[in-house]
């Protein structure tokens, strides 16, 4: 550029800088040193916490799961970290995965606000849903089914919140780790809401390797091993004091910008299993949440016997589930002081088909006073059967829906329930919550889960309730 000096009459080149433009261009390391480089060129350095994880991240495990409280901007460093792989290795091949596309754009969009910074001009040309590194490395968000991820061959999977998902996307990353020696998975989520969800038996499975340990303070946990590592920031109920606010503040959210203040409204504004599972990362704090924290473990701790002879209501819910799920169909059977005697599920569209053989069995034991069956799931064996049992059609509608939840919760509050330790009844259990209708509350799924066997429990429950003007036992015809 020239411009015309007037006092002089000369011209005279002029420099024309633009300071939006980086003198040189930006040259990354590889791994955890070319994260750092970026975070700083891009004006944001990294925090302990987040040099942290990012060590973890380039570890020499190649399955890590980090867990961080909400609002710790966990996605935005996964995106970062994942974006610094796809600058520096040629054939580097990333995913974007989640419980939905909606759900991993959350990661894209920081990667692609990052690319349009000045220190990444031409590194990256950003498209729909997909990025293309200048040195030959390519990026994809994939769909939040499973079955569609399948086929992919990455060098770095980026799974965002785990917890919400019901596994499909995970199997598929976990699987496509052996088709390439450097592949990586790094999953990214706050607390899973019951241990019988992918997230919550990944946790078991790293809480039970040799090394794994809570730190001094409390709030940090670590393990590593089998190709797997562990990093979690979360309160531990039985060792701090879940209201404590500030020890929240100061050591299970680690990021500079959540304040106590801010937690303080929160811990008012939330509902206590909320608090826990957002703001204290505490896993499983959702399970059971039809029931007050404590009282359904109470139910299934306490030793009891059901003898020979006993008189026994049961019941039996067909159907269930999540469409793209297998069918569900239930049977438990109580005594009419709440204790359970016998809970069986059976998957498939033919489960209606094993419920009275297997009531026959109970039958051959105990006195089977009465049969409660879904009137819409068991209306043919209902209609077989009618002659040989005492049969209630019960008809779920919202009002009997509440009567019987209520029932089953009361029975349970006041202590008398009783149930065994059954994993597929516990799983059940965590997948249930309760809405509450005009009518009063009422058990329904929490997520796509199946709980037919506490729908079962609570046709029982509202069952023993009713008045017996005359007693009849039934036996199954010889």
């Amino acid at each position: 550029m020239f411009r015309s000096i007037e006092s002089t009459g000369k011209i005279v080149p002029v420099i024309s800088i633009d300071l939006n433009k980086p003198s040189r261009p930006l040259r990354l390391r590889r791994g955890s040193r070319g994260v750092h480089q970026l975070a700083r060129a891009l004006g944001q350095p990294l925090e302990a916490f987040q040099r942290r994880i990012v060590a973890a991240l380039h570890g020499p495990e190649r399955e890590v799961v980090v867990m961080l409280p909400r609002g710790n901007a966990k996605t935005a460093l996964g995106s970062r970290a994942a974006l610094g792989h796809l600058l520096t290795e040629p054939t580097a091949s990333v995913a974007l995965g989640s419980g939905s596309r909606e759900q991993s754009q959350i990661a894209y969009d920081f990667m692609a606000r990052d690319s349009e910074h000045p220190a990444l001009d031409g590194e990256v040309e950003a498209r729909l849903h997909a990025m293309r590194a200048r040195r030959g490395g390519q990026l994809r968000v994939v769909s939040g089914r499973g079955h569609r991820v399948h086929g992919r061959t990455d060098s770095v999977f980026l799974l965002d919140e785990l917890w919400s998902q019901d596994g499909t996307v995970l199997e598929a990353a976990e699987t496509g780790l052996v088709k390439r020696p450097d592949a990586r998975l790094w999953i990214l989520s706050t607390a899973p809401l019951s241990a019988d969800t992918p997230l919550g038996r990944l946790r078991e499975r790293a809480l039970a390797l040799p090394n794994a340990r809570r730190e001094r303070d409390g709030a940090i946990v670590e393990a590593s091993g089998d190709g797997l590592r562990w990093l979690e920031w979360s309160l531990d109920p039985e060792l701090h004091d879940p209201d404590d606010v500030a020890f929240v503040a100061k050591r299970v959210n680690p990021a500079s910008w959540i304040t106590e203040a801010a937690l303080r409204e929160q811990h008012a504004r939330l509902d206590p299993r909320s608090w826990l599972t957002f703001h204290g990362n505490v896993s499983h704090a959702s399970s059971a949440t039809w029931l007050p924290i404590g009282v359904w473990q109470a139910c299934c701790a306490q030793p009891y016997t059901v003898a020979p002879g006993e008189t026994l209501i049961v019941a039996a819910d067909a159907g269930g589930g999540d469409a793209e799920k297998r069918s569900v169909t239930a049977l438990a059977a109580m005594t009419l002081d709440g204790r359970v005697a016998h809970v069986q599920t059976w998957d498939g569209p033919d489960g209606a088909l094993h419920v009275f053989p297997a009531i026959d069995k109970l039958a051959e034991k105990y006195n089977v006073y009465e049969c409660v069956l879904d009137r819409w799931g068991m209306a043919t064996e209902a209609l077989r059967n009618q002659d040989r049992y005492r049969i209630t059609q019960f008809q779920m509608n919202g009002g009997r829906q509440v009567q019987a939840s209520e029932a089953l919760i009361q029975l349970a509050i006041a202590g008398r329930l009783r149930c065994p330790d059954d994993p597929t009844l516990n799983a059940h259990s965590a997948h249930a919550t309760t809405e509450t209708t005009p009518l009063g509350a009422r058990i329904v799924r929490a997520h796509r889960d199946p709980i037919d066997l506490i729908t079962c429990l609570s046709l029982c429950a509202v069952r023993a309730q009713q008045p017996r003007k005359r007693f009849r036992v039934f036996t199954p015809a010889t």
